[in-house]
């Protein structure tokens, strides 16, 4: 594995904000750094790999590469989740459910929205990887880190982020069957009250709803949405 030389980058990639220690701030710097080193290694590498495929197949796949699902799995399959310096019931309760799913062998990314069941990964353990990429990055250089976070991600990008194997997430779905159909203008997507009385998303053409989708976080209800709105279309 990597080797920090300068350690204080690894303890801040794993300090929360709700962690109150003066001499560390919390990973959120890295985290935003972190985001965009993981969007320029996967895109450089999907570019160099498949020199056939256009831009709309390359923003899938580093769409499906580049998520806080997919983040998060991996965050978890390294056990970062045990490193992380926090002061919150709440994100300990999130984070251990998020890692039984994934124990059980639950999908991540766009396919956790075809599923019937699903757990909602935290953002923190999305953020979590992003802030190590960072510090990676911040430590090594661009070469170091670009082996490293390379080597953590490769059996995620296989699985899920090949022109093979990306499975198109239903958002983007929707958008390109709208944008077919000449009807992208029309389509819009609103928080409705479901018939149970919970709070969902909706995706209404030209003022009328035609699909409802819900979940433990609006991303996932909008993706539910989206998937069934393709369906209805």
């Amino acid at each position: 594995g990597y080797v920090f030389t300068h350690k204080p980058l690894l303890l801040e990639a794993f300090t929360h904000a709700s962690f109150q220690r003066a001499a560390t701030p919390c990973y959120q710097r890295l985290e935003y750094l972190g985001d965009a080193v993981l969007d320029f290694y996967v895109t450089t590498d999907l570019y160099d790999r498949y020199p056939d495929i256009g831009p709309g197949c390359i923003t899938d796949c580093r769409y499906a590469g580049v998520n806080n699902e997919t983040l998060a799995a991996i965050s978890v399959s390294h056990g970062y989740h045990h490193c992380l310096f926090h002061h919150s019931a709440d994100l300990l309760r999130e984070m251990t459910t998020f890692v039984r799913w994934v124990a059980q062998g639950g999908h991540v990314a766009a396919a956790s929205a075809y599923e019937d069941r699903a757990a909602d990964a935290p953002k923190i353990l999305g953020d979590l990887f992003e802030s190590v990429a960072g510090a990676v990055f911040l430590d090594g250089g661009v070469e170091a880190a670009g082996v490293a976070i390379r080597r953590l991600m490769k059996p995620y990008l296989e699985r899920y982020a090949t022109p093979e194997t990306v499975v198109l997430d239903p958002r983007r779905a929707l958008q390109k069957l709208c944008q077919q159909k000449g009807i992208f203008d029309h389509m819009e997507y609103r928080i409705v009250v479901g018939e149970m009385g919970g709070l969902g998303m909706g995706v209404f053409y030209k003022g009328e709803q035609i699909s409802f989708g819900e979940g433990g976080a609006f991303i996932r209800a909008k993706r539910v949405a989206a998937r069934r709105a393709v369906e209805y279309l």
